[in-house]
């Protein structure tokens, strides 16, 4: 199944993981679960709510919210072995993968950047293209029927 994931998180060279969302839907493309949490990403790293990490939620939230460790373990459960996680960019995949390796105990989820995807598409001129035309172009399979 696809898997949609978008993760929000604090600081550069040291992140600390702040949000992560994930859907999970059918070959016609309707959402059959949903993950959501927040994490705490330790006191020193609180900020005030309007940075973009904590998306203008109560800080009070986070404090409360699961540590890296429990949020990517609780997302291991949920996901299946057949599960393709697809993220927005190379960065989200990067750090997905670095918590993953410190946080997880077993599954290695396939995980692909649709910015590439998307760049690929742009570079070909698939501005014609209709959604379906899009994904074929893409290698992608599509819900029938068009």
């Amino acid at each position: 199944m696809t898997v949609l994931l978008d993760l929000e998180w604090t600081g550069d060279s040291l992140k600390s993981l702040t949000q992560l969302s994930a859907i999970r839907v059918d070959a016609a493309w309707n959402i059959t679960a949903e993950f959501n949490a927040l994490v705490n990403p330790g006191d020193s790293r609180l900020a005030p709510k309007n940075a973009l990490p904590f998306g203008g939620y109560d800080i009070a939230l986070f404090a409360s919210g699961l540590t890296e460790k429990e949020c990517i373990r609780k997302l291991e459960r949920w996901l299946r072995p057949d599960d393709e996680i697809w993220v927005w960019a190379k960065s989200n995949q990067d750090f997905l993968a670095d918590l993953w390796y410190q946080n997880a105990k077993q599954l290695r989820p396939t995980v692909l950047s649709l910015a590439r995807s998307v760049r690929k598409c742009i570079e070909w001129d698939c501005s014609s293209m209709n959604p379906y035309g899009i994904l074929a172009f893409l290698g992608e399979q599509t819900p029938e029927p068009e």
